[in-house]
């Protein structure tokens, strides 16, 4: 993305609500109160009113800080674009337009062709949530879904204005998940045994929204563990096997049965991909044992799933990265950690190995792994023109640090996933 300026004030709502309604949150089904929104885009002035019959209306709640709504607002624009009249989005953030419009010109992102609604303090109050992305879908004056921003999405939309049948995942506010207690304790109402050892596996649970991870300790019983909630399977998957293996190119599938585990790319707007795809899973176990809890879950995998995950040594093309030449380390300046990329430029300073760390990232989708096997402690500081996809761009940034970089055949650990040997056949 190449970096612009935003704009001069696009955007600025003004907000009125009939007083006679108490705000308090709102189910699907109820007809909306009597509010109104005078939205404007550049100097055009638009009244909206929530509970106006014929109308099709879409709040996505936001902020800066989440990262997936930052993403989500061009999508919001495509839509909003492609449907017209037919569908009014109203971006809403509780944060100030000033706050707003500067982190966005930080990034270099401009404001969306769509209203959008700063310092909100009573749409929320009708619509409270614990995450975001957060949305309300309101048609003919009565709300019909609060649901997740995964949802917003050219299908379901279509559907929506077609009258069809949709099915889309309920976000109650009032559901909180209690992150220091276990799954099955009776403050999260799902079970109440004083269990001390134990795991425990179960699908996606569409209450608790996006994902979380966490260690435990309990010094009273003696126990530690992990617990994970709605994380992707690969994600468990790596806790499991190491953190060399969270790129696609570490990981073999042997057979098309596992090619439903996603490794790379987003599935969010697939239903079933997303369900097989995410997991809960805890694990407690003695504080003697903990610092093997690693083999434990690989063993809970190879026990709760129908397929085989092991690391074998595999002989596969590589990128490696070595020294070029002696690099005298006390000439090396120690740089605060900064990277920043837009579509023709690159920013960096820090350690050539946390470099080679970003590197290992943003190659991630090539075939071939990028193994680091240089030596030494050094530290870079650059701003180039060019792509991190272009490997002559890469070639000038290694060579800055008196790196470079040549496609090998390495026999290197691999995790392989294949179908159970006991379900083959």
């Amino acid at each position: 993305m190449r970096f612009r300026h935003v704009l001069p004030l696009l955007f600025y709502i003004n907000f009125t609500c009939i007083s006679l309604y108490s705000v308090g949150q709102l189910k699907p089904g109820k007809e909306m109160p009597p509010i109104q929104v005078k939205s404007y885009v550049g100097m055009q002035a638009r009244q909206i009113d929530l509970n106006k019959k014929s109308t099709y209306i879409i709040l996505d709640f936001w902020n800066t800080w989440c990262n997936s709504c930052i993403k989500g607002l061009r999508k919001l624009d495509s839509l909003q674009f492609k449907f017209g009249k037919e569908l009014t989005i109203l971006a809403v953030t509780t944060q100030k337009e000033k706050s707003v419009r500067a982190f966005l010109e930080r990034k270099g992102i401009v404001l969306p062709n769509l209203p959008m609604h700063f310092a909100d303090s009573l749409l929320s109050g009708y619509f409270p949530y614990q995450s975001l992305p957060h949305t309300a879908w309101i048609k003919n004056g009565k709300l019909d879904f609060v649901t997740y921003g995964y949802n917003v999405n050219e299908r379901n939309i279509t559907k929506w204005l077609n009258g069809e049948p949709l099915r889309m995942a309920y976000k109650d506010a009032e559901k909180i998940f209690n992150p220091e207690a276990a799954l099955w304790d009776k403050r999260n109402q799902v079970f109440d045994q004083d269990i001390r050892q134990y795991s425990f596996l179960s699908g996606w649970q569409y209450d608790y929204g996006s994902s979380l991870f966490r260690g435990f300790i309990d010094s009273s019983r003696g126990v530690a563990g992990k617990r994970f909630i709605n994380i992707q399977l690969k994600n468990l998957l790596i806790e499991a096997f190491g953190n060399c293996f969270r790129y696609s190119n570490r990981v073999i599938k042997e057979d098309e049965s596992v090619n439903w585990i996603v490794w790379d790319g987003n599935y969010s707007d697939d239903e079933l991909l997303r369900q097989r795809n995410l997991v809960c899973y805890e694990i407690s176990v003695s504080m003697e044992r903990f610092k093997n809890v690693g083999e434990y879950i690989r063993e809970d995998v190879g026990r709760y799933f129908d397929f085989d995950a092991v690391v074998e040594k595999r002989l596969v093309p590589c990128e490696v990265i070595r020294n070029s030449e002696i690099y005298d380390s006390t000439k090396s300046n120690r740089y605060d950690f900064y990277f920043m990329k837009t579509e023709d430029s690159i920013l960096y300073s820090g350690s050539v190995h946390s470099l080679i760390t970003v590197l290992q990232q943003e190659m991630r989708n090539l075939n071939t792994a990028v193994i680091d096997s240089s030596v030494g402690e050094r530290f870079i500081a650059f701003a180039l023109k060019g792509k991190l996809a272009d490997k002559g761009t890469i070639s000038k940034i290694l060579k800055l640090g008196g790196l470079v970089m040549k496609k090998e055949n390495c026999k290197i650990d691999m995790l392989i996933l294949r179908k159970r040997k006991d379900l083959a056949g």
